[in-house]
């Protein structure tokens, strides 16, 4: 959304300058009264790649009495003239590229200027897009019109990687080839890229059709090639596509309230559809679908019963052969009790306890969803539940109810959650037991060397559990304080930006801790430290 307002500026401060409605040096004034003699901020925009200028990008310059704005000429450069004396922040936007605080997430702040009779001039970088774009034909080398793509990428939400659809405005997620087969994206910034051919069919009633395939031509996303865009590359990513027969899934789903449809779906191992079309009769129980699969697939029933229970059933079956006489007798789905118990140093109200902390799981692997536990019972027996729990690994995030609080152990049978993954098996999994702890202790952080109006991100590092690190985000000028730490030995650093780090991966920011400060806390401890920011650079 912000991206998509920043081009919009962008476009409409080109529209009033090609209709002479304002001059380019200055799309906005200072205030009158003012005394601009001499002041002035100029420079240049460059392509961080190639170091060339950037024509038309939209300089702006704001602060407390300054509020201008320009468009660079052909050699990328801006003056602003005449200006009252101040700080404001520089920046610079341009269909086609990126600035540095749109790749970093906002962890870099925008670039500063001090306006007098000799200011500098400033250098503003902008990074060029990436792009993917393809051709998708058939074994006999004739384009395919209208085969959706999707394009996903790796993005990392507080310290996580996780799989995210690309969407641009208002274009939809998935793209569609042309008549000569062709699909584009552009505007993508550097980063690790994923792109899928999705189930096709270029005839209604054709006896064959195109499954689900993934780049450079595999069945499963397991198997599927990472795309690494660097800034301005352009990634030719092309498919062949071999038909296979559509094949006739037909069963029947029980356990089934009268009155309620199930959701009837065809997937391959990695969740996605490969169906061209399913029914289901609520008054028989019978489903029947067309399914186009180049490897064993999964066919599923779920829904909610009326005590509002998730109910599930699946069989897997082999691709190119019909199928029916399916059988989905509809059960619990799999779940994972959470039991957690609280030892409490001093009393709280029962309120505190309900819940005392979410769960979440987290996958280790890309095309698995996460998973959060639900509350469920009614008042006087309550207990969280994880429902619907693919096979897998899993980090366990346990946030207690309280800031203050924290967690003393989490354990499922023998495995310690707070130190290793949670493995999901096919079978029944065992509870997971958490018990919390009110004694934790706080820690504040005054970080040296940083810059006026910065941002700051405080690390502290328990030297028992490393994957368990805390991490505090502060705004400019904000403080940088955590609570709820366990006892213990913890290494402390501040770092300019996290962009790129993967939290639950101590390797990640091992490098840092050679710089760190160590602190032992105690029960309901309370320590400042001062340690010096750690700048990442660019």
């Amino acid at each position: 959304m912000k991206r998509r307002f920043l081009m919009q500026t962008w476009r409409t401060a080109i529209g009033l300058v090609a209709f002479g409605i304002i001059s380019v040096p200055g799309l906005y004034a200072q205030a009158p009264g003012e005394d601009t003699s001499g002041n002035s901020v100029s420079g240049a925009v460059t392509n961080s790649v190639t170091g060339a200028p950037v024509a038309g990008a939209l300089v702006e310059l704001n602060g407390e009495k300054i509020s201008r704005a320009m468009l660079t000429d052909h050699e990328g450069r801006f003056l602003f003239a005449d200006l009252p004396r101040g700080r404001a922040s520089l920046s610079a936007t341009k269909p086609g590229f990126f600035s540095a605080q749109e790749l970093s997430e906002g962890s870099v702040m925008e670039q500063t200027v001090d306006a007098g009779p000799d200011t500098p001039p400033s250098e503003l970088r902008l990074v060029p897009e990436a792009v993917i774009a393809g051709h998708i034909v058939n074994s006999q080398g004739a384009p395919l019109e209208g085969v959706r793509v999707r394009i996903t990428h790796i993005e990392r939400l507080n310290g996580r990687q996780r799989l995210e659809g690309i969407q641009q405005g208002d274009q939809p997620e998935d793209l569609l080839t042309d008549d000569q087969g062709e699909y584009r994206m552009a505007s993508l910034k550097p980063g690790v890229y994923y792109v899928t051919s999705l189930t096709f069919a270029d005839s209604e009633e054709g006896l064959q059709a195109y499954p689900t395939t993934y780049y450079p031509g595999v069945a499963e996303f397991s198997e599927a090639s990472p795309v690494e865009l660097a800034p301005g590359r352009q990634a030719q990513l092309d498919f062949t596509l071999s038909a296979v027969p559509v094949v006739n899934v037909a069963g029947r789903v029980t356990g089934c309230s009268p009155g309620q449809t199930p959701e009837i779906q065809f997937l391959n191992q990695s969740g996605d559809n490969l169906s061209l079309g399913a029914r289901y009769d609520p008054k028989t129980g019978r489903f029947d679908g067309k399914v186009v699969a180049a490897a064993p697939f999964v066919v599923s029933a779920d829904v909610r019963d009326t005590a509002e229970r998730q109910l599930f059933a699946q069989a897997m079956l082999n691709p190119g052969q019909d199928a029916s006489g399916i059988q989905l007798d509809l059960v619990p789905t799999f779940s994972i009790r959470v039991a957690v118990r609280s030892d409490m140093t001093r009393p709280h109200s029962n309120s505190d306890l309900d819940p005392p902390a979410s769960v979440q799981l987290h996958p280790l692997e890309l095309d698995k969803p996460e998973i959060s536990a639900d509350l469920e019972g009614d008042a006087n027996h309550r207990s969280l539940i994880l429902r619907h729990v693919p096979a897998g690994r899993y980090h366990v995030e346990v946030t207690p109810a309280k800031p203050s609080w924290y967690v003393k152990s989490a354990r499922a049978g023998s495995a310690d959650l707070i130190q290793e993954p949670l493995d999901v098996g096919t079978g029944q999994s065992p509870a997971l037991e958490i018990v919390l702890g009110d004694d934790g202790a706080s820690l504040s952080a005054t970080v040296d060397a940083r810059a006026e109006g910065s941002a700051a991100y405080l690390f502290a590092v328990p030297s028992s559990a490393p994957n368990a690190v805390r991490v505090a985000t502060a705004p400019p000028d904000g403080e940088l304080r955590i609570e709820g730490l366990a006892p213990g030995e913890y290494k402390v650093f501040a770092l300019d930006r996290t962009d790129g780090l993967d939290y639950s991966d101590p390797s990640s920011f091992s490098g840092y801790l050679s710089e760190a400060v160590s602190v032992n806390l105690r029960p309901n401890d309370y320590a400042a430290v001062h340690v010096e920011m750690i700048r990442r650079g660019e």
